[in-house]
């Protein structure tokens, strides 16, 4: 399939036939033959330029066809293969490329997935029926950072140089103790979800295989990562990868790192699925790296300092090299919602009601489109002293409650 029909049938929806109705060409002695046409900007998806994407699409009949003269095409393909992380080059400390460097962050369009609109705009046009409002499918996402904050050698030395001391030995002695140790109440919290929900839903943790040097740290206590195998092994979850903060520069690190993953959690049945750590997503040269590796579904695409829907849709792509336009086997899995986004003051700094309210706004956009809700929240963040506990339990709330 050339990238051109993956993108038409994308925009129906999934419409095997989406070519034979939809053309895309600038020929007018073609137009005939089809029942509506997009007229491509220039001559190939290849010549890229930046979108304006304040024209909404219009249409005109030409004979019997209707013509769309936006080129809704391209600015697909510009959206979802992320090229312009090609034009450009503005990255943070991390070499990430942030909301506020993006087209949709400084058009505040972070909240409008696009690309759907186009979608809908299509369907609407062909007059076929749109999916329902209801969303399609829920992803549960943990990434373990750290599995405790106290029980490793280095994390108890620190603890007692910062005056941490009976709250080190509490947890060294007892696990349960631990802050960050807050898996049984996650996996509780998601069984019960999944029980009482009607819709889709599915459970990933990302775990991390790497010496934990640098951003990586900490590494993972054995006996504690074997505690946590056991807990999830009877619980019906999705294991990935969480590769390192360092993969995202050192390309060739990602096959390793996934051939050791696949190796050391083979008792939760792992599977080539990944999200980079820190959210470094570092460009093309990247994502070609995980195609390489075998990597079949990344779960990275969320602009760190904002949350909201970096590839303009709600739905899952699979992924199109900008430079060759050929279509790959990797499947970008838009991440909605992330924890620290929210809080963190150099990222959102929103209060708890401002997150539970900016959070609603991307579930209606998601429910609207038909479109998969994919929420991140780390097991070190749902403690008590955290306004995360809370604010994940009242999302999965508002979800049951929005069926």
């Amino acid at each position: 399939m050339t990238a051109v029909n993956y993108i038409l049938s994308f925009l129906l929806y999934g419409k095997d036939n989406a070519s034979e109705l939809i053309g895309y060409t600038a020929d007018t002695t073609l137009w005939p033959q089809y029942r509506l046409v997009i007229v491509p900007e220039r001559d190939s998806l290849l010549d890229l330029y930046l979108p304006d994407l304040d024209l909404r699409p219009t249409l005109e009949k030409v004979g019997d066809t209707l013509v769309v003269r936006q080129d809704l095409v391209y600015n697909t393909f510009f959206l979802i293969s992320r090229a312009e992380e090609m034009l450009n080059t503005q990255r943070d400390e991390h070499q990430r490329f942030l909301a506020r460097h993006s087209i949709l962050g400084k058009q505040n369009r972070l909240l409008m997935p696009i690309v759907d609109e186009y979608s809908r705009f299509l369907m609407k046009a062909l007059e076929l029926r749109l999916p329902p409002s209801k969303i399609n499918k829920v992803i549960l996402t943990h990434d373990v950072d750290i599995l405790t904050r106290y029980r490793t050698l280095r994390s108890l030395i620190g603890a007692f140089l910062r005056h941490e001391g009976k709250k080190a030995i509490s947890a060294w002695s007892n696990i349960n103790n631990d802050p960050a140790w807050t898996f049984p109440h996650i996996i509780s919290t998601d069984r019960q979800f999944r029980l009482q929900s009607g819709l889709r839903t599915e459970v990933i943790y990302f775990f991390k295989n790497t010496n934990a040097y640098g951003y990586d740290a900490p590494h993972y206590r054995k006996a504690d990562l074997k505690r946590l195998i056991h807990l999830l092994a009877d619980e019906d979850i999705r294991a990935g990868l969480h590769s390192s903060y360092a993969s995202g520069e050192h390309y060739d690190l990602c096959h390793d790192e996934l051939e050791l993953f696949l190796l050391r959690l083979r008792q939760l049945s792992p599977e080539p699925i990944n999200r980079t750590h820190y959210l470094r997503s570092t460009g093309v040269e990247h994502l070609r790296a995980l195609v390489k590796a075998g990597i079949k579904e990344d779960y990275t695409m969320a602009f760190a300092d904002r949350a909201g829907f970096r590839l303009a849709t709600t739905r899952p792509v699979r992924w199109i090299d900008p430079e060759t336009a050929q279509l790959s086997d990797l499947t970008l899995f838009p991440l909605n919602i992330m924890d620290c986004t929210l809080s963190d003051k150099q990222y959102m700094g929103l209060t708890e009601e401002e997150a539970y309210y900016y959070s609603q706004q991307i579930i209606d956009k998601v429910k609207m489109h038909h479109g998969t809700l994919t929420l991140l929240f780390h097991n070190q963040l749902l403690t008590p002293q955290s306004y995360h506990s809370r604010l994940y339990n009242e999302i999965l709330d508002y979800l049951l409650l929005s069926e």
